[in-house]
């Protein structure tokens, strides 16, 4: 079996394990596909060294049906240089952003999070407005996270490879 081929099929046992677990599990994983560490988080976080993750993949579970990826996993993705970052989410679905084969520009990669940053206050603010202007009733947690998970992944979509990173999602 390739590396590539070993580090599916790993992804593959440990997001269906994760994913429905009330509390986030952390799990560190080699580019040959083999789990490097695991690591029980909180409810909604998972704390990991970034000297840890540095070339590796690390993939973590969002409970309770929070959006695929958090501001705050693309700033870790970021400043920890790590190679690939998912996240697994009840339904079973995943969400993964790497680093494409050309390499990451530092500057480049400051860059992709300030703009991610900007604009997700943006879509945040318009969505807040678009609300009350059709006096919606205050949406379910599940509408929220589903808002979310497309103006994430709508951006990640349109902007990731500009910078050198690769984005994707699927099920697992």
């Amino acid at each position: 079996m390739s590396p590539e081929e070993r580090v599916k099929l790993t992804l593959h046992e440990v997001e269906t394990r994760i994913k429905n677990l009330n509390y986030e599990e952390g799990v560190i994983i080699g580019r040959d596909g083999n789990v490097i560490h695991e690591k029980r988080g909180e409810a909604s976080n998972v704390r990991v060294s970034s000297h840890e993750l540095k070339g590796k993949i690390f993939t973590h579970n969002h409970p309770n049906g929070k959006c695929g990826f958090s501001v705050y996993d693309v700033n870790a993705f970021i400043k920890s240089d790590i190679y690939e970052l998912r996240t697994v989410v009840a339904k079973g679905h995943f969400f993964s952003l790497k680093k494409g084969n050309t390499g990451v520009n530092v500057d480049f990669a400051q860059k992709f999070y300030d703009e991610f940053v900007d604009n997700m206050r943006l879509y945040a603010n318009a969505f807040k407005i678009a609300r009350q202007k059709i006096l919606m009733k205050k949406p379910s947690m599940e509408q929220i996270n589903e808002e979310e998970d497309n103006i994430i992944s709508g951006w990640l979509e349109k902007n990731a490879a500009k910078y050198g990173y690769i984005f994707t999602k699927g099920v697992i």
